[in-house]
């Protein structure tokens, strides 16, 4: 019986390599892109972690008042966008970064809408806290507050509403979300549908051709100019940091209940108007330690420096 043999020449297989670099290539270029734009993520969440802490410090400082933690974001932003070593690029950079500073979410996590209640007192309050009622007299600012000042000397009950003391009512924690855009091709579409700030935005992806986008002004037009990617898909990034009140906290407005926690809505109860009358009762302090009888009191009769300290 005959055997008949097929034999495969070297131009069957042209075109092999091209069909094999066809199939891969898409592959290749997803993960190549993708771990770019992993880095920039990166980067952006690293520098959000700074500007997460400037905000705490502003709102700390300003008694939880969000503009001033927006303008503290900002500045923790504005390295991520500054492209340069001049001043010109300094002024573009945080112009970017006060846009995007706009753009962010900033949830205030504690104090609580409850804490405000349990531990509100009516006293003096810094001189540009626009919560108070310099009417009162004509050096002063007085309103309602979380008391900040002598927690050694107050008491540490856990308050019935709230569940905390007044010392922890005092620890300012934010949430932070940034919308960190994304600039690699392909891959901003697969990771613009992880966030839904991109919804109706004016984003590439999720809105209508032509959307003008999340700055433009209140009347729907003449938008500001597109100098912080509002038209390119974002990402979420979020950071949280913790701070110790400097100031009484008297933004209540942007207080959330323990119940919204889990969904906290940015700007709190818009609803709630604290009462601007002083208080019937005094401050819950505590009396001051007694004084220790072995602590030598020498009033103004200080005894003499020793010779060898006076050098003879």
């Amino acid at each position: 019986m005959e055997r008949t043999y097929l034999v495969i020449g070297p131009s069957a297989e042209k075109g092999a390599g091209a069909v094999e670099f066809l199939i891969s290539i898409p592959v290749v270029l997803l993960l190549i892109l993708g771990t770019l734009q992993a880095s920039l993520l990166y980067q952006a969440r690293l520098q959000l972690e700074v500007a997460a802490q400037e905000a705490a410090r502003a709102g700390a400082l300003h008694g939880g008042n969000m503009a001033a933690m927006r303008e503290g974001l900002a500045r923790g932003l504005t390295p991520l966008y500054t492209h340069g070593q001049d001043v010109r690029a300094l002024l573009a950079g945080r112009a970017r970064a006060e846009l995007a500073a706009r753009q962010a979410q900033i949830e205030i996590l504690s104090p609580t809408l409850e804490a405000f209640h349990d531990h509100k007192e009516f006293g003096r309050l810094p001189l540009d806290d626009d919560t108070g009622n310099k009417k009162l007299t004509p050096d002063g600012n007085w309103g309602w507050g979380i008391p900040e000042s002598h927690l050694g000397y107050r008491s540490t009950e856990l308050k019935k509403e709230s569940g905390i003391s007044v010392q922890d009512a005092n620890l300012l924690k934010i949430r932070v979300t940034y919308h960190a855009p994304l600039i690699m091709p392909f891959i901003d579409r697969l990771l613009a549908r992880f966030d839904g700030n991109n919804e109706g935005r004016g984003s590439v992806v999720g809105s209508p051709k032509g959307g003008q986008g999340v700055f433009a002004n209140q009347s729907g037009s003449d938008p500001i100019p597109d100098i912080n990617h509002s038209h390119l898909p974002t990402f979420p990034l979020t950071a949280e940091a913790t701070f110790r009140m400097q100031t009484p906290f008297t933004n209540v407005q942007a207080l959330q209940k323990v119940a919204n926690l889990q969904t906290p809505r940015t700007g709190g109860n818009e609803d709630y108007t604290p009462p601007k009358n002083p208080p019937s009762q005094p401050p819950d302090y505590e009396p001051l330690p007694p004084e220790d009888p072995g602590v030598p009191d020498y009033g103004e009769n200080l005894p003499p420096p020793p010779t060898y300290a006076c050098g003879g």
